[in-house]
């Protein structure tokens, strides 16, 4: 079988199989191409896995950047002022009055974006909007790669 595929790699590269020493050569160049062919496909299909991985970072991000501002939207709703940060969301407000019976705008603890970094959250002064955004994989606000929720 060695033979075989010697012979099929000896052809591959051109060397002429008479020679030991040629055929020996041709079987390493042909093993060569092959494997420097498996490598390239190897890693085109890493890159394909990673591109993919990427693109659901950045969908998982949204979905959650969607979440939050719905629950921020509803807290304003209720006690007509925008959250002073994300964990007003998850835990009771001080204006909220102890007698009142309260349910956490937010079902679980904040999450963290894809990528390990706290989502930012910014109130503006009319008390109506706010900024709400991921910093991305490179962890620093105002760059390309932020991801923002757009209403």
């Amino acid at each position: 079988m060695r033979s075989v595929l010697m012979l099929c790699f000896a052809i591959l590269a051109g060397c002429n199989a008479g020679d030991k020493a040629e055929y020996q050569s041709g079987y390493d160049a042909g093993f060569q191409k092959g494997f420097e062919a498996g490598r390239q496909s190897i890693i085109g299909d890493a890159q394909k896995v990673l591109s993919l991985q990427d693109k659901a970072d950045q969908q998982t991000a949204k979905t959650q950047l969607d979440g939050l501002a719905n629950a921020i939207k509803l807290y304003r709703i209720d006690l007509k002022a925008l959250p002073k940060s994300l964990q007003e969301l998850v835990q009771r407000p001080t204006n909220v009055p102890d007698n009142e019976q309260w349910t956490p705008y937010f079902p679980k603890a904040i999450p963290l974006d894809p990528w390990g970094n706290e989502y930012v959250y910014r109130s503006h002064e009319d008390d109506r909007s706010f900024s709400l955004f991921s910093v991305g994989p490179d962890a620093k606000a105002g760059t390309a790669d932020d991801i923002a929720y757009n209403r």
